[in-house]
């Protein structure tokens, strides 16, 4: 248990997006989830890895679906490692419960303000960004070569609302004209952030802008099918539940001991009008243990075309579900759908 705590899963996935345009084929993003840094433990280590193998595969995007920080004795490490990432499009997080110093574990302290930009970090609470991407890509372009570096200029990252960035505060060229209308043949990503405390209710009453090409949404707990959000967002990514943590085997499959009314607990499925991405996460907490739940680094691969192990896949897990009314935990098989009637992770934890 103590040494699958840091017993890293680490994939790339490709993730089948209906209505993907061909300028986003391929499009790399990487998903950090839970990290709980300065938790007692080998959450720092576990990250270490996950940098490591991330770095080396150069994600066009990353974005930490909240409890990345847990203890202010592993803030600055923590910091120093998600600052090597320097994907082109940026990382984005929100926040979630931990943030907030709210949690049932005792070592949790309050909240203080995190120093994200020191890491090149921007923090969405209940916002949105649109991210122009150059047109770097087609469905017979290999990303890795059109995500190399000098293959072109970077993105222009800017509020939904406001004008385009400037290359200081995105990080690299704009793929923007001066008037802020994109460059020709880029594509315009809208990425909005949940604050934890709303559960970003107030996104629901915002306009999605009709120029974008794909709407992203991070949130770190993983919203119920009939959330309002569900139908405004081609693809969100979660975190929270730490896969369980601790998942014990019984005849129904492996079970979680705690209950917090969310029935998925890592994997891909379908939600509203799009999918919901939700991470095993990195760290753990309460206890430095796992059990049946490795920690977990995905790289999404964004990609119009269905593979044939997704359609195999989905196809199963309608019989499956069809069946007995559960689908299998997926945990150690390609990331997928996976289901645990038994709950998740403690909501405070």
């Amino acid at each position: 248990m103590l040494f699958e705590s840091q017993w890293l899963l680490a994939r790339e996935n490709s993730l089948h997006v209906p209505r993907l345009p061909p300028s986003l084929e391929g499009l790399s993003i990487l998903h950090l989830s839970d990290v709980h840094a300065g938790q007692p433990g080998f959450n720092l280590r576990t990250l270490e890895k996950a940098v490591d193998w991330a770095v080396e595969r150069r994600p066009d995007l990353a974005v930490l679906t909240g409890d990345i920080l847990g203890d202010r004795s592993g803030r600055a490490r923590c910091l120093a490692l998600l600052g090597r990432l320097q994907p082109r499009l940026g990382i984005f997080a929100v926040p979630g419960n931990h943030e907030y110093g709210l949690s049932k574990n005792p070592l949790t302290h309050l909240p203080e303000p995190i120093p994200w930009e020191s890491c090149g970090v921007r923090e969405l609470r209940d916002s949105c960004v649109m991210i122009d991407v150059p047109a770097l890509r087609s469905a017979e372009v290999d990303p890795s070569i059109a995500a190399a570096p000098g293959a072109s200029g970077g993105p222009a990252a800017r509020s939904a609302s406001g004008p385009a960035a400037t290359a200081d505060e995105s990080g690299g060229d704009p793929a923007a004209t001066a008037d802020g209308r994109p460059a020709a043949g880029a594509a315009r990503v809208a990425l909005c952030g949940a604050d934890y405390l709303t559960g970003g209710a107030p996104l629901a009453h915002q306009s999605m802008p009709l120029e974008a090409d794909l709407r992203l949404l991070l949130v770190h707990r993983p919203p119920t099918a009939d959330d309002p959000l569900a139908t405004m967002f081609d693809l969100a990514f979660s975190g929270h539940t730490h896969g369980g943590q601790i998942r014990i085997p019984t005849p129904w499959g492996l079970r979680s001991p705690h209950n917090d009314h969310v029935s998925h607990l890592e994997g891909v499925r379908a939600w509203g009008n799009g999918l919901l991405v939700v991470s095993a996460g990195i760290g753990t907490t309460f206890l430095p243990l796992r059990l049946f739940t490795r920690p977990q680094v995905v790289i999404h691969r964004l990609t119009s075309a269905p593979s044939h192990a997704a359609e195999a896949r989905d196809a199963f897990q309608l019989r499956r579900e069809a069946d007995t009314g559960e689908s299998p935990s997926g945990i150690y098989e390609d990331v997928g759908m996976a289901h645990d009637g038994g709950g998740a992770t403690n909501a405070s934890g």
